[in-house]
């Protein structure tokens, strides 16, 4: 069973949703799992079918596929306290279609479905907050996400605008795919801007 203080963030977190009780927050620090993954290790591989809720306590990771010319392409950043996990996959029970990996030495909570469902059965008004991240999450894919019809500056800048931690922490040949340009055009725009 892990002590409230370990969690600490992780209920900071929940309770950016909604109040929960020490009835709550005893039940779930008892199912968490601690789980560690090395930089570049995979979480969730294609064709798995995902199990978890992960939540970073530090460290970044990418959700990535590769296309038909085998590229890989980055599709999205997530980094501290905040929760992941291949969403479609995880409520579908179907196989993942992108990867999951660590950008940078991961720490995380995780919890299993079955765990979390049968936390929703013993405390509905969990289920509430559980509803809420997953509509958080939604959100975020689409406003996070760099317009396509924007030029290559306006994607980095608007990303340097709303996210600058991420233009500092994620390599070139990572952000480059995610903003939907080349390596090279996306170097000639950093040493254009300055940090």
């Amino acid at each position: 069973m892990k002590s409230f203080q370990s969690v600490e963030p992780l209920i900071s977190k929940l309770k950016n949703f909604a109040e929960i009780s020490e009835d709550v927050q005893r039940d779930l620090a008892a199912l968490l799992e601690e789980k560690n993954f090395k930089k570049n290790e995979i979480i969730i591989s294609v064709g798995q079918v995902a199990e978890h809720v992960y939540f970073i306590v530090s460290g970044c990771i990418r959700f990535y596929h590769f296309n038909d010319r085998n590229e890989d392409i980055t599709t999205f950043f997530i980094m501290e306290n905040e929760f992941f996990s291949n969403s479609s996959s995880f409520l579908t029970g179907e196989p993942s279609s992108s990867n999951v990996a660590a950008l940078e030495p991961l720490e995380t909570f995780r919890i299993h479905k079955e765990d979390l469902y049968g936390l929703y059965v013993k405390h509905p008004k969990f289920e509430q907050i559980g509803r809420r991240i997953v509509e958080s999450t939604f959100v975020d894919t689409f406003t996070k996400k760099p317009q396509i019809s924007s030029s290559a500056e306006e994607k980095y800048m608007d990303l340097l605008k709303k996210n600058p931690e991420l233009i500092r922490r994620i390599p070139v040949k990572y952000l480059a795919p995610y903003l939907g340009i080349h390596p090279n055009s996306l170097s000639r725009i950093r040493k254009n801007v300055r940090l």
